[in-house]
């Protein structure tokens, strides 16, 4: 796909937006999202033109907006989903459930969360979407992977201080246990690029910046001994980021090499 078509400021805002929402609440209507579908989907495919038809079609006409002029445009939130269609939201979230246990397979989410909450989260935040889904803006499989992946991210880089990667009470002969190594090396590294975001960057550059870090280091786990420039390129426009912004921060990350190096 193309990325340059995704208008990634409203992914963005999206996603900033989502975390606004009160957690019990949030907790509340992930688990109803998760409860009321998951029975309804048959296949094990992502039927594309079905989930644009129904949310084009049969899903936002039956939406309350209300609209709202910008600096740029004029732009619409949905502000009642009341009169929308259960059966028609539950064959669309049966379809975005298949996207959401993907992502989890494949970038093994499932290591540091429960997979039913990290599936949950996911359908929220996509679910959340669909007011603002847009068929010229790219496919619905690929714009909804994009929501997936940089919520799940950010799902678990937030829980991240409340994970603990071992138990206080073991012990390990490093010297013989080379997976150990490597974990305690990305451990430092990982600590190592935050604590110079902290130090040095402010507000959406650092918040961005938080972010690469945790998809540079969820492929370098994954890859371990073999690392490929474009390989490494192709993960960052999986979470729809153009190369330029990749190689931007890995310019801003070099100026700090000496802290790396130690």
């Amino acid at each position: 796909m193309d990325f340059d078509e995704i208008d990634q400021e409203e992914i963005e805002e999206f996603v900033d937006s989502s975390e606004d929402f009160d957690e019990e609440e949030e907790v509340e209507s992930r688990n109803k999202i998760l409860e009321s579908f998951t029975k309804e989907k048959k296949k094990n495919y992502f039927d594309e033109e079905l989930v644009k038809d129904l949310i084009i079609n049969k899903y936002q006409p039956f939406l309350v907006y209300e609209t709202y002029e910008t600096d740029e445009n004029e732009k619409k939130n949905c502000i009642s989903r009341e009169n929308a269609p259960k059966d028609v939201e539950r064959q669309i979230m049966g379809n975005l459930f298949l996207i959401a246990k993907a992502i989890i397979n494949k970038y093994r989410y499932w290591r540091f969360e429960p997979i039913e909450d990290l599936q949950a989260e996911a359908l929220s935040a996509m679910w959340k979407y669909l007011p603002n889904y847009d068929p010229s803006k790219g496919s619905a499989f690929d714009l909804f992977s994009i929501i997936c992946k940089r919520h799940l991210l950010n799902y678990t880089e937030k829980n991240l201080r409340h994970r603990t990667t071992t138990d206080v009470d073991a012990c390990f002969d490093l010297s013989t246990q080379e997976e150990i190594n490597y974990n305690l090396f990305f451990e430092n590294l990982e600590k190592t690029f935050l604590n110079i975001i902290d130090r040095n960057y402010i507000g959406e550059q650092r918040k961005k910046y938080i972010e690469f870090t945790s998809i540079l280091m969820e492929y370098l786990d994954k890859n371990r001994k073999i690392v490929g420039k474009n390989d490494l390129l192709s993960a960052f426009k999986e979470y729809g980021y153009k190369s330029t912004e990749y190689k931007k921060f890995i310019d801003e990350m070099s100026k700090y090499k000496q802290e790396f190096y130690k």
